[in-house]
């Protein structure tokens, strides 16, 4: 079994919506990404990646709880830009270098 700390943390968006992002992990972003443009028709693109943090996702979704999306049924998505959500990764890798 594969430890979440191996996995990588990523933020994906939408080709047509750049006010929104999905932030998850995944140990093969580029598979994951591929699953979720799937059957639509549209394009999804990965905005950033950090290699080995995928054990942050739930600490990043936490600082973004009043963020997440209502729209859909899934808790990756957020109502931010992709700016905003490295900006709120970036605050919790330094605040972890600090420890």
């Amino acid at each position: 079994m594969r430890r979440q700390l191996c996995d990588d943390l990523y933020i994906m968006r939408y080709s047509f919506r750049h006010n929104c992002v999905k932030i998850g992990r995944s140990d093969n972003v580029e598979q994951r990404r591929k699953q979720l443009e799937a059957g639509q028709d549209f394009h999804v693109e990965v905005v950033a990646t950090f290699p080995r943090m995928g054990c942050l996702e739930r600490v990043v979704h936490g600082r973004l709880a009043d963020k997440q999306s209502r729209r859909g049924a899934g808790v990756e998505w957020f109502e931010i830009n992709a700016g905003a959500a490295i900006d709120t990764i970036k605050e919790v890798l330094a605040e972890i270098e600090e420890i």
